[in-house]
């Protein structure tokens, strides 16, 4: 089992904008540049808790962390993969499916909306990469 998630691009310059859409939470993430993308992602698999991080946070606030990390399951999709298929950028639409988080870092595969493949990443700068280089190709 994999966390399927699609990603929207609605304006590529200097920032990135756009939403990012999960099949197993009801959650949309709207970002104003990737960094935020991939902090709020990593915070929707520590609460679904899938794919399970390889390591525990640190915490070097007061109290201690919530069971974050602990094993809960495969959790089933909320809404039909068909339904997310129907979301689009207005610039680019990626499709990304996250295996695990070895490392603390991700890896995954990421594809095109048509099904396409375009790349593997072994972590979040691998999947940075792929998305820039995607978006560089298109005609401005």
């Amino acid at each position: 089992m994999d966390v399927f998630f699609r990603l929207c691009v609605d304006e590529a310059g200097e920032k990135l904008k756009g939403r990012a859409y999960f099949a197993v939470t009801d959650s949309v993430i709207d970002f104003t540049d990737l960094a935020m993308l991939i902090v709020q992602i990593d915070k929707i698999c520590d609460e679904t808790g899938f794919p399970q991080s390889f390591q525990e946070k640190r915490n070097f606030g007061t109290g201690p962390l919530k069971d974050s990390n602990r094993y809960k399951g495969i959790p089933f999709d909320k809404g039909s993969r068909d339904e997310l298929a129907q979301k689009e950028g207005k610039v680019a639409t990626f499709d990304v499916v996250l295996r695990s988080r070895r490392n603390t870092s991700w890896q995954g595969t990421v594809y095109q909306s048509l099904h396409k493949k375009i790349g593997d990443f072994e972590c979040e700068l691998d999947f940075l990469q792929i998305i820039n280089n995607e978006l560089v190709k298109l005609p401005c």
